[in-house]
């Protein structure tokens, strides 16, 4: 297989881009663990969560289960919950 150097330019741009995009998941995973933490500890204080509802919160912030849509949405509920109690993520 003979690789013109054009293809390998090709090949070297999108694993530049593969890397970049990695980079930027972390970093918006890092937020997001941030602003989870803070939920539970705002939850361990206040008590404004079900048991159920604050069993969920804690296998995503201890590292249990990972985010999806399906389950940001459910913590999207959880987190408005939280802020009509009072809750603010500065």
């Amino acid at each position: 297989m003979c690789l013109t150097l054009h293809s390998m330019f090709l090949i070297s741009q999108l694993y530049s881009q593969k890397k970049n995009e990695n980079s930027k998941n972390q970093d918006v995973n890092k937020s997001n663990g941030f602003a989870l933490k803070k939920m539970m500890d705002f939850e361990l204080k206040y008590k404004v969560l079900t048991t159920g509802e604050r069993k969920y919160l804690s296998d995503f912030v201890y590292g249990f289960k990972k985010l999806n849509a399906f389950h940001e949405s459910n913590i999207k509920r959880h987190l408005d919950k939280m802020v009509e109690k009072g809750f603010e993520l500065d």
